[in-house]
């Protein structure tokens, strides 16, 4: 039987790809055994996987075939250091930001926190792409390679952003297959 934190983050999961599926109107799906196959120690496997494979891994969610180039992950903890933000010091924001970001995509690291509600952060890579409205928006700098990202409440943010997203997400598959196509 799992803990009670692990069934607290899968139910997250299925939640968040619940919300997804209803804002993109495409099918998202929580990653079976979420974390535990790829993650941490054993990252190595993602060595051995094709393209598709690493897709279906990468991050927490499955999301819709439109949204290929785009990672979903998610935490739902009880508590969370909100001042150590402020002094951008806060490792476990640190740990998650690590655990999301990846260069080639467009990543999310959307958190629960209970009696605080959902929040999503990013990289400022696509912060001019994407919009932040009717909401404090947190600049948090992360230590290296994560770098600036922002961090702000989830209210709205997805379903304003929906045709944004899927966009970023077609350009960086059309700037990887143009790379392809030049190397041969």
């Amino acid at each position: 039987m799992p803990s009670p934190s692990k069934s607290k983050g899968s139910a997250f999961e299925r939640d968040l790809a619940k919300h997804l599926t209803k804002v993109f109107k495409e099918n998202f799906m929580r990653v079976p055994a979420s974390g535990a196959f790829v993650g941490q120690s054993n990252a190595y496997r993602m060595d051995d996987m094709s393209d598709l494979q690493k897709r279906v891994f990468r991050g927490d969610i499955i999301p819709g075939p439109s949204l290929q180039n785009v990672k979903f992950e998610c935490k739902s903890y009880k508590s969370f250091a909100w001042p150590k933000m402020l002094s951008g010091d806060n490792k476990q924001l640190n740990d998650w930001l690590e655990q999301s970001y990846d260069p080639l995509v467009l990543w999310f690291l959307v958190f629960k926190i209970n009696n605080a509600g959902n929040w999503v952060a990013f990289g400022e890579k696509f912060m001019d792409s994407l919009k932040v409205s009717n909401t404090a928006v947190l600049n948090y700098k992360a230590p290296d390679p994560v770098g600036n990202v922002f961090v702000f409440k989830m209210d709205g943010f997805f379903d304003e952003n929906a045709a944004a997203i899927t966009e970023i997400s077609k350009d960086i598959q059309n700037e990887a297959e143009s790379k392809s196509n030049s190397n041969t």
